[in-house]
């Protein structure tokens, strides 16, 4: 229960911005803005995205994640519906990672202007996902150790 209503709490509160009026110049938004998702925090994942306002509609983003190789998330959540112990096992000796970064142009389409309001965002991303589990297999007493790993690059 605890974990869920944690994870409700981070919904809310998912995104983190910084944009903020100039009070020297009432009604100009500054060009500059960073945002960090709260809610990657928890998935053991970095998760940052700076944006740059170029004319009253246009702006430049750029994403940033990074999963450094680490246990699956919520691994103990997960074990509690697992019963068999060779299953156990995997999820202990599982490791995960992954990096993104998306550059992406945005046009507000509102009247109010970049960085506010709704906005269409033609992007690319590049991600890197590795995951890796050292298995044990038993054939009639004879027992070898396999490494499985892998990377995908999309």
């Amino acid at each position: 229960m605890r974990t869920i209503v944690f994870s409700f709490s981070f919904v809310l509160f998912a995104n983190f911005a910084v944009a903020q009026n100039d009070s020297t110049h009432p009604g100009v938004t500054k060009k500059n803005i960073i945002k960090l998702n709260l809610f990657a925090l928890p998935l053991k994942t970095a998760s940052i995205q700076y944006e740059r306002v170029m004319t009253r509609r246009i702006s430049l983003g750029l994403g940033v994640r990074i999963m450094p190789e680490t246990n699956l998330p919520f691994r103990s959540v997960i074990e509690n519906f697992v019963d068999d112990s060779t299953t156990l096992d995997q999820l202990h000796n599982l490791r995960l990672g992954n990096f993104a970064i998306t550059p992406e142009l945005r046009w507000y389409v509102g009247k109010k202007g970049a960085p506010r309001g709704f906005y269409i965002a033609p992007f690319v991303r590049y991600a890197q996902y590795k995951a890796s589990l050292p298995f044990t297999y038993d054939d009639g007493g004879k027992t070898e150790k396999i490494d499985m790993n892998g990377t995908i690059n999309a």
